[in-house]
């Protein structure tokens, strides 16, 4: 950020160059913001002061609004840099879209945080995209009341990759801190993920795909009594 914001002044002339710049500034000063955001997270499950704000939410909706936002981000990294993944995130739609043709299949509805579950479903994509090459699709469902955990349904969201998979040194520890199978990773994303999920009632985890490529991450939020 410092060494781009230097380099401005020297991109007056070059109005193409000059927005480049800019626009690789506010994308970096985003991840910082994200990384302060994540020690803070830290800071507040640690001390047991995580707050949630509990609304009602479409699970699925919220789901399908992160995947676009998400699939825009990695479109406009592709196109700057030729050694981005350009993985295709897909979410496979289980519900009609007019619910009253089908009202056992409505969208599952939840209480929850929803910046915070958004944190959650971002953190899991990223690691799904990052561990993803060019052509690989990244696949993320949601369904509802398959699993029940103390006597309530669960509503259940998956993201599957294509990538290496998790290595068995790191399975047990995965959901702790500091722990990462990528030299780029904090190690903090699944951490603050699983304790955000616990928060909710719900439960996290992770597996090695049957085919042998990639791996799945799954976690579960209570379901509303419609």
């Amino acid at each position: 950020i410092l060494g781009l914001s230097e380099m401005l002044s020297d991109a007056r002339n070059d109005p193409q160059q000059h927005r480049k710049l800019v626009e690789i500034i506010i994308r970096n000063a985003y991840k910082l913001e994200n990384l302060a955001e994540d020690i803070l997270d830290v800071t507040r499950i640690e001390s047991g002061h995580l707050q949630l704000s509990m609304e009602k939410i479409d699970l699925h909706e919220l789901v399908e609004s992160v995947v676009s936002d998400f699939q825009t981000v990695i479109e406009n990294e592709s196109d700057e840099n030729e050694n981005s993944s350009k993985a295709v995130i897909c979410l496979k739609d289980e519900y009609p879209h007019d619910r009253s043709a089908d009202p056992n299949r409505e969208h599952p509805l939840v209480l929850a945080d929803a910046n915070r579950i958004v944190r959650v479903i971002t953190n899991l994509l990223s690691n799904a995209v990052k561990f993803s090459t060019q052509g690989d699709t990244v696949l993320i469902t949601v369904t509802r009341g398959m699993r029940v955990i103390d006597g309530k349904s669960m509503a259940i969201v998956s993201i599957s990759d294509q990538g290496q998979g998790i290595n068995p040194e790191i399975m047990s520890k995965l959901f702790q801190k500091f722990v990462s199978g990528s030299e780029k990773g904090t190690g903090l994303g699944l951490y603050i993920s699983k304790n955000i999920v616990k928060a909710h009632g719900g439960e996290i985890w992770a597996e090695n795909n049957n085919s042998g490529i990639g791996a799945t991450f799954v976690f579960t939020l209570p379901l509303l009594k419609s």
